[in-house]
């Protein structure tokens, strides 16, 4: 993978500025920097290596070179068609763009585990961390970005995974190729996005979620907030748990963690 290749792999996309990098800390926040100063709609950044990309709730995600993808994108609100998207959707655009392209490549089945995790058959081999950036009151970007382990070696050997790791290879049983991967989870990405205020956005999401009908637990900071059956989503993309009492709970995108129950009924 270099600038050539890309360049040439991603031509006929209508994409802002393509810049890759061989080695980063994070390409979330070479996104961030490059929005900031005015980079345009759907500019995208790539790195070979990822030294310190970022997870949800601060947490790290370690890329290694030569056998994963670290992408971020750009992604200006007044681009759209029609405004008023609700951010919570974006956070499932980004794991349904990446689910979509495995399953076009590969034939595989992922699952969107809610909010941003890509499982395969409970692994999780992707993640998805979308970042808005604000001028007071008034969205400027959304950076979008999506780590993705692809081929054998690429999980860190000697960590302590709070969720079970997997890789595209491993699962797909056949060779990945990475720029491949990546131009069809854009490609999607851009399919997806245009479709993102309707409804058949929202049904191919839930479609794809996991632990729907088992009984899981939201927690914050480690402690449990809630525990029920999960149903499946609302129209801004939050979680509708069955809870005690014969009630349903929306949850919105935050800072939770979802778990299942019972994970040998998986």
């Amino acid at each position: 993978m270099n600038q050539q290749a890309l360049q040439q792999a991603l031509g006929d996309l209508s994409l802002g500025e393509v810049q890759y990098y061989a080695r980063v800390d994070s390409t979330n926040r070479i996104a961030a920097e490059a929005a900031s100063r005015g980079a345009p709609d759907f500019s995208v950044f790539i790195a070979d290596e990822q030294t310190a990309g970022r997870g949800r709730k601060g947490r790290t995600w370690v890329t290694l070179p030569g056998t994963s993808l670290a992408v971020s994108v750009i992604l200006r609100p007044e681009a759209l068609e029609c405004g008023g998207v609700p951010l919570g959707r974006y956070s499932g655009l980004g794991a349904l763009a990446g689910s979509r392209a495995l399953e076009d490549l590969y034939q595989l089945a992922p699952q969107l585990k809610w909010t941003n995790d890509i499982l395969i058959k409970g692994k999780k081999i992707a993640g998805v961390l979308v970042e808005a950036q604000w001028m007071g009151d008034q969205l400027e970007s959304l950076i979008l970005g999506l780590g993705m382990n692809l081929l054998e070696g690429s999980i860190p050997a000697g960590v302590d995974f709070r969720f079970p790791a997997g890789s595209v290879a491993d699962a797909a049983g056949t060779k990945v190729d990475r720029i491949a991967v990546l131009r069809m989870f854009l490609r999607r990405l851009q399919d997806l996005r245009s479709r993102i205020q309707g409804q058949g956005f929202l049904a191919d999401w839930e479609q794809r979620l996991a632990y729907r009908g088992k009984r899981v637990k939201l927690l914050v900071d480690g402690d449990l907030k809630a525990a029920g059956v999960l149903l499946g989503l609302n129209g801004e993309g939050g979680l509708r748990l069955a809870v005690s009492g014969g009630k349903t709970e929306t949850f919105q995108v935050g800072e939770i963690e979802l778990r299942l129950v019972d994970r040998s009924s998986k």
